[in-house]
């Protein structure tokens, strides 16, 4: 079952695109499609819901400046304490104090709990921040970097209804830029070839909850890993999904060096279509003349093409 999202068909964008990405974008429209996969089991629903942050006050600007202190403090307990307090912190603020947390000496378990207070925060401003958590060695911490990923960019889950618009920031912000996405990409890619196979599994699981595009560009680097857990995976989760991503997905794992993930991907195809293809050269030589000929669930529009499955 494709998990589903209300888009409206009246939204139009302002910048040309080349007809192949019209064409699909109409059919994306068409079929309401959200996400690449089905529910297999490593999706899962997200742990936070999406919010955004509250605007900044003079007084969170105070309480920030309270709490930088008590978390310097040499004394755990004081230490513990201004995070708790800081879990009320809802403004932009709550950043300053998680790097605060960052950049404490060791490996104190405070930093990973500081850190969980912006995992669920929907705004580009938290990526520096999920880049440090990475690249640290703590691996529960890198673990929570890459489930951080998984609400940059999506709209707010109501969180905020009982705030007034002017307390809350300009949901416009939400959307991420060409940049956010590349810096998005590139944790993905370094997951996905981590030597931690925990860390490559989560960064499949989190971006099974990213937005559709952010899948489709996670897919193909996902399967560049060097790890043929990865690629493997990534035939399991799309292999009961039947559309033009999974297809191409399909179609690239045809060229895997790994048989078994070969065999896996003429299995999808079977499914989706029902045409055996030997190699990914024959299967895209041949999706390219035919696709046009499909919808975006890989049914046939016109049951009098039906020849072109079973020539």
């Amino acid at each position: 079952m494709l998990l589903l999202d209300s888009r409206s068909s009246s939204e139009v964008d302002p910048d040309p695109k080349p007809a192949v990405l019209n064409e699909r974008e109409a059919r994306l429209l068409e079929s309401q499609r959200k996400r690449v996969v089905t529910d297999k089991n490593l999706l899962r629903h997200r742990t936070h819901e999406s919010r955004t942050f509250l605007r900044s006050t003079p007084e969170s600007q105070t309480k920030l400046k309270a709490l930088l202190g008590r978390l310097e403090s040499e004394d755990d307990n004081e230490s513990v304490d201004a995070l708790l307090e800081a879990q009320e912190l809802r403004s932009v603020e709550l950043l300053s104090f998680v790097q605060k947390a960052l950049d404490l000496p060791g490996q104190r378990e405070i930093r990973k709990e500081a850190f969980d207070l912006i995992v669920g925060y929907n705004r580009s401003n938290l990526l520096p921040l999920i880049h440090q958590a990475f690249s640290d060695q703590d691996k529960e911490l890198r673990l929570a970097a890459l489930e951080a990923l998984e609400n940059l960019g999506q709209p707010s889950d109501g969180e905020e209804a009982d705030d007034s618009a002017d307390a809350v920031e300009d949901e416009g912000k939400v959307e991420l830029s060409e940049q956010d996405r590349e810096a998005v990409l590139r944790i993905l890619a370094d997951a996905f070839n981590d030597v931690d196979p925990e860390i490559r599994q989560q960064a499949l699981a989190s971006l099974l909850q990213m937005e559709l595009s952010l899948q489709v560009e996670g897919f193909k680097l996902a399967q560049q890993s060097t790890y043929e857990d990865v690629r493997s995976n990534v035939m399991h989760v799309t292999s009961t999904s039947a559309n033009w991503d999974t297809m191409e997905i399909a179609i690239n794992a045809l060229d895997d060096p790994n048989p078994d993930i070969q065999e896996a991907a003429r299995e999808n195809l079977d499914f989706y279509i029902g045409k055996p293809f030997q190699s990914g050269s024959e299967a895209r030589e041949w999706w390219q003349s035919n696709r046009h000929l499909f919808d975006d669930d890989l049914f046939l529009e016109d049951l009098e093409n039906l020849h072109v499955i079973e020539d």
